[in-house]
């Protein structure tokens, strides 16, 4: 049985303290919306999900970029519902900002098996468009926090 990513981006305006639960999920690019009109789905990347959350990985350490967080107390009321929906096959939900999803070594060459050589961006292309491009946008923007929310099935 495989394990797939459902990540959502999250975004707010900065300073904005006494509205509880303001955080939106952000509806980017039409393609990049699931059945429920939010999210992304991409391929399965295990050398991505080790990185992103420990799942699936292999190694004898964590590689995790974070520690385990949880879905956030303040995650929109969409991913909420999201979230509950899955139930308990729903699993491992985290939260990564911009910086931190940066931290995570792109560059790290791969053979993955094959007779070639190639590194974890470009096997990330789909996550890369999806998620770090449209979170670069908002970060250009300004006056908006943006976040990743995600968690996996199996």
């Amino acid at each position: 049985m495989g394990c797939n990513i459902h990540a959502y981006i999250e975004t707010k305006r900065k300073r904005i303290f006494w509205k509880q639960n303001c955080w939106k999920l952000l509806e980017v690019f039409p393609y990049v919306k699931d059945a429920e009109g939010y999210g992304c789905h991409f391929s399965r990347n295990y050398n991505l999900y080790a990185y992103l959350a420990d799942v699936r990985s292999y190694s004898d350490k964590s590689l995790a970029i974070v520690p385990p967080r949880g879905v956030p107390e303040d995650a929109s009321k969409i991913y909420r519902e999201l979230v509950r929906q899955d139930g308990y096959d729903g699993h491992t939900n985290r939260r990564l900002t911009l910086d931190e999803l940066m931290q995570i070594p792109w560059d790290l060459k791969l053979s993955e098996g094959k007779p070639y050589e190639t590194t974890l961006r470009k096997i990330s292309d789909e996550f890369w468009n999806e998620i770090i491009r449209p979170m670069e946008v908002v970060v250009a923007l300004g006056g908006y926090d943006v976040r990743v929310v995600f968690h996996f099935d199996n």
